[in-house]
């Protein structure tokens, strides 16, 4: 099955599906939803597929969700036009995450926001050395909607969740592979390939656990620790200690630059989820949208999206 926004292809017992709406970036929109869902649900059904791989190393992943889509619907007053297609959204990233089928996310270039969700909503994440990762909602004033706030934490737990959220980090394939957000980190043509063997090696029950456990390096432990033990509110307001750590100081003016009621609204998702089961925690993500998508912050922070380095002035309202 392939779609104006979607490839699809099955070789073997593996079936490929892949965004292709480059004019955008493969941003997520309703369209793309509709259509990653039809061929998805098709793929788990099939009897003759043995995994689902979600990407493909030609072109890139997903680059977030629809910026403009954001825009207009805030301007207009159609918050609940965001609410629903968030909700379809998590909606199609839950039956990822529940397919009795094996789901590895096949990563090329940029996963941002929407799309690093998507990825953690599969059994496995493969990248290749030129992938970029990272949740910068919280710089544009809003919060990861769609399990973000609850998966990411859930993988490599609260302290380095809430460095990458609170600061919207962008990192490299290595840092990743490093904190555990990735499973495999292959050169760009080996890409395809080492997707479709974890793929088969999960359907074969080869491998039947989990992503494997990671020796935090120094760094990344100081910065687990430093946001485990400190509220988001601290870290943008100066209040939490760096002690002249380098590296910690810059993470704390990273988040100072993010929206605060972004920042306030995803620590208290992240650590009230965190206590749910991922179901409950996932609607809590719903439930706080109008709280952040009615804000002047985040209608400034969206549209500098679209002024190409402009950075937004936000307001705490």
């Amino acid at each position: 099955m392939n779609s104006s926004f979607l490839h699809a292809t099955i070789d073997g017992e593996i079936a490929t599906l892949s965004v292709q709406r480059p004019a955008s970036d493969n941003a997520l929109n309703g369209a793309v939803v509709c259509q990653l869902g039809e061929a998805f649900r098709q793929a788990a059904a099939d009897r003759a597929v043995g995994g689902i791989v979600i990407g493909r190393a030609e072109q890139p992943f997903v680059s977030g969700a629809d910026v403009p889509f954001f825009i207009r619907n805030i301007k207009s007053g159609d918050i609940d036009r965001i609410v629903a297609f968030t909700r379809m959204a998590q909606d199609l990233l839950g039956e990822m995450d529940r397919c009795a089928k094996p789901v590895v996310a096949c990563i090329h270039g940029a996963a941002l926001g929407a799309g690093l969700e998507m990825a953690l909503a599969c059994d496995r994440i493969v990248v290749s050395t030129r992938t970029t990762l990272g949740l910068p909602e919280t710089r544009l004033a809003i919060y990861p909607g769609l399990g973000g706030t609850q998966r990411l934490p859930r993988r490599i737990g609260i302290g380095l969740a809430k460095w990458l959220i609170f600061t919207g980090a962008r990192i490299p394939a290595t840092v990743a592979a490093q904190i555990g957000l990735v499973d495999q980190v292959v050169e760009p043509d080996r890409l395809d390939h080492a997707a479709r063997d974890v793929a088969m090696s999960l359907a074969d029950a080869r491998d039947s656990g989990g992503p494997a456990a990671v020796d935090l390096r120094p760094e990344h432990v100081a910065l687990r620790d430093f946001f485990a033990s400190h509220s988001g509110e601290a870290i943008q307001q100066g209040r939490a200690d760096t002690g002249g750590d380098k590296q910690l100081t810059m993470a704390a003016c990273q988040v100072a630059a993010a929206g605060s009621i972004a920042i306030r609204i995803a620590d208290w998702l992240i650590d009230t989820g965190m206590a749910l089961p991922l179901e409950d925690a996932l609607q809590l993500e719903i439930d706080h949208l109008i709280d952040v998508f009615t804000t002047e912050d985040a209608l400034a922070g969206l549209q500098s999206v679209l002024t190409k380095g402009r950075a937004p002035t936000f307001r705490g309202r």
